[in-house]
């Protein structure tokens, strides 16, 4: 068992206080939004490309190593607390008034 093997540095997501309008916001946190699920999807990847214990082979499409389970287990419970942070994010901002 390898923990750190596939292990990230711990992400700040951190948002701007207040937005000129509506739209800026919206549009800085879909793209924030966006970004976290592709880190993940990449992790995910990188994770499913090269988890291949005995006797898991590179064809297959999922492997059942409770070590690769434990790893895309990590990725998605990242992936859930960095959208609850965004949605928290989102919560506090505030828009400028015109």
């Amino acid at each position: 068992d390898y923990p750190y093997a596939f292990r990230q540095l711990p992400q700040l997501l951190l948002a701007p206080v207040t937005f000129d309008s509506e739209s800026a916001c919206d549009g800085y946190f879909a793209s924030l939004r966006s970004r976290v699920e592709a880190e993940a999807d990449a992790q995910r990847t990188r994770i499913r490309e090269s988890c291949h214990p005995w006797p898991c082979q590179a064809s297959d499409p999922v492997c059942p190593s409770p070590f690769c389970e434990r790893q895309r287990a990590r990725v998605d419970a990242e992936l859930v607390s960095h959208l609850d942070q965004i949605k928290g994010l989102r919560a506090r901002i505030r828009i400028a008034p015109p």
